[in-house]
């Protein structure tokens, strides 16, 4: 049972946005700095159907509904809090280039290489992914899709970058979810344990309203792992700064620049 103070983000594949135009004096956090990716070897084999955890109508074709990916289908570079834009629901190409997702986007192949993004419309709440191109002031271009997602809490939103794979893999999030995610200290998914689980979830709602700062008064117990690890079901109960996280949290695997995010969806009540 957590409730424990948040440890530190593991890399700086979690961060919150950085104002880089118009002075406003807001820098980004030191944790927040991209980390070159980490080497590990991955299974090419497909994954099996997922099995043993019940998930609303609303959520079946989402990534809380799909197997394992395998490293054919790339990886989330950067899960980053908006905390200076508020409750916003579209973010335009000239706010995107101004985030810290996309400002420190590296690719280990181009090192030393600046990006910025091109879309053809805005990053929009609750729509589906966007497709963009992370483009090199070398001329490398990347593949990549922008999802504009809700956190934990209801003042911030998060910009998830997705490096597209040679393969398809599912991209949908829930509409209207509060969307949480941290980066696990393991090589394998078999290796996530309750007691990480807990960590994980507790760390990643905590992020949602401060990186720093004093403990919250939040409870994660009831830890089921699915699928040898790789999806993770839990209940949340507190409230933080005035709002409820309670309830049963939904988390999943992804492949990510470093090892394996665990993204967590708040189940309708």
């Amino acid at each position: 049972m957590t409730t424990t103070a948040p440890v530190s983000r593991r890399t700086a594949l979690i961060g919150s946005i950085a104002l880089l135009a118009g002075g406003t004096g807001i820098a980004a956090s030191t944790a927040s700095a991209l980390a070159a990716p980490t080497k590990r070897k991955k299974s090419t084999k497909r994954a099996k159907a997922t099995t043993g955890l019940t998930l609303p109508t609303s959520w079946k074709g989402t990534i809380f509904d799909a197997p394992r990916q395998n490293e054919l289908q790339g990886y989330i570079d950067s899960y980053t809090e908006l905390r200076e834009y508020g409750a916003i629901s579209k973010l335009s190409q000239k706010r995107l280039n101004e985030c810290e997702g996309i400002v420190t986007f590296e690719d280990v192949d181009h090192p030393g290489e600046s990006f910025t993004v091109k879309v053809a419309r805005s990053v929009r709440l609750d729509y589906a992914a966007t497709p963009a191109t992370l483009v090199g002031d070398r001329g490398t271009r990347i593949a990549a899709h922008l999802d504009l997602v809700r956190t934990a809490n209801p003042k911030v939103r998060a910009l998830i970058v997705t490096v597209d794979g040679r393969e398809t893999t599912t991209r949908r999030l829930p509409a209207k979810t509060p969307i949480v995610a941290d980066l696990a200290p393991i090589d394998t998914i078999e290796q996530m344990t309750p007691a990480m689980a807990e960590e994980l979830l507790y760390n990643a709602i905590h992020f949602s309203f401060s990186e720093e700062g004093p403990r919250f008064k939040v409870t994660v117990d009831q830890v089921k792992l699915v699928d040898g690890g790789h999806r993770i079901r839990a209940r949340v109960r507190g409230t933080i700064r005035g709002t409820s996280v309670s309830g049963t949290w939904v988390g999943v695997s992804r492949n990510a620049d470093g090892g394996y995010l665990y993204v967590f969806g708040k189940l309708p009540a």
